[in-house]
């Protein structure tokens, strides 16, 4: 697989027209950060800001620095993702992405810094691919929900699960995927909600976003993060995304109100169509309850097949099946 680097842009990023304006100071190359990190180069952009490649200057190692738009119409934004960052760093999965600092640059721009990796997007693999085999697709999906299973324990809730924020990381016989932009989502989300309720504008796109996220008034959970897994099961075996249109307000109706197609790829799937399905109920309360109830369902299916591992080489008996809290949650909650 092509190595690039982390971080790629976010190809669902909202049209030009409803992007708001970059309030980033100007940053170049060889600029230092809150005296401990030496900007190398950019290697992303999206709708909450521009990743560079960066250089702890203590440490003498390279991360990744996500310097962070100021929105105006948040307040103490700075604030809120420094609680973010401080509740992501508690995460540890090997497919979680590892949060390790956060600071404001003399510009007044929060940013985070975090793990560097080297790989490719799911998005991109997705694109080149088309579709996955569906035995493929969960040992992917899996490990990503071991990863927010770890954040739910930490009471994390990752709000923006897609594949551009899935990356594809080499180790050794094993592609393992890693899940990006823990501690930035619930910023993000806040900024969304903020933009279409004042201006009817909107940052990002809302083709993974759970009906509950898309209406607001309520805080996301854990269901909301099987909604976004979900979605991306989905896509990966069909090719197509759950609810997609021309567009985003074409969307947001699709989500609230269109029942769910079942796509071609699915209609000889019938235990794997039962678990997306119930995944992508509108309401949050017939979804999977938990990640750890989604989990144990998806991993009885890929057994049922003869796949005992995931895609990070994890066997599936031993961390989904056979954890007694694991099991006694998934079945307390079906």
């Amino acid at each position: 697989m092509q190595s690039t680097a982390t971080h790629p842009t976010d190809t669902t990023a909202a049209p030009a027209a409803l992007t708001p304006p970059v309030v980033l100071g100007a940053y170049a190359a060889g600029d230092v950060l809150a005296q401990r990190y030496r900007l190398v180069d950019q290697i992303g952009h999206g709708g909450m800001g521009a990743v560079w490649r960066a250089r702890s200057i203590s440490l003498e190692l390279d991360v990744a620095l996500k310097l962070i738009r100021r929105e105006a119409e948040v307040q103490h934004a700075a604030e809120r993702l420094l609680k973010e960052a401080r509740a992501a760093a508690r995460v540890a999965h090997p497919s979680a992405v590892r949060v390790h600092d956060f600071g404001v640059t003399l510009a007044g721009d929060p940013f985070l810094v975090m793990e560097l990796l080297q790989g490719s997007s799911l998005s991109q693999r997705l694109s080149e691919l088309g579709t996955f085999p569906s035995t493929e697709a969960v040992q992917i999906v899996l490990p990503v929900a071991g990863a927010l299973l770890a954040a739910h324990r930490e009471g994390v809730v990752h709000r923006d699960v897609k594949p551009a924020n899935i990356m594809l990381i080499e180790q050794g016989a094993s592609i393992v995927p890693k899940l990006i932009d823990f501690g930035v989502a619930g910023v993000s989300a806040a900024i969304w909600a903020t933009r279409l309720t004042t201006h009817g504008m909107m940052l990002g796109s809302p083709v993974y976003m759970a009906p509950e996220q898309i209406r607001g008034g309520t805080d996301p959970d854990e269901r909301t993060d099987v909604w976004g897994l979900c979605t991306v099961l989905y896509e990966l075996v069909s090719g197509v995304r759950p609810f997609a249109g021309p567009n985003s307000a074409t969307v947001i109706f699709d989500v609230l109100n269109t029942r769910l197609r079942r796509p071609e790829q699915f209609q000889h799937e019938h235990e794997l169509w039962n678990i997306v399905e119930r995944g992508l109920a509108k309401a949050p309360q017939d979804r999977w309850p938990n990640m750890a109830a989604f989990g144990r369902a998806l991993a009885e299916w890929a057994l049922s097949r003869g796949v005992t591992f995931d895609a990070a080489g994890t066997s599936l008996g031993v961390h989904w099946l056979a954890q007694p809290s694991l099991r006694t949650l998934a079945l307390l909650s079906k």
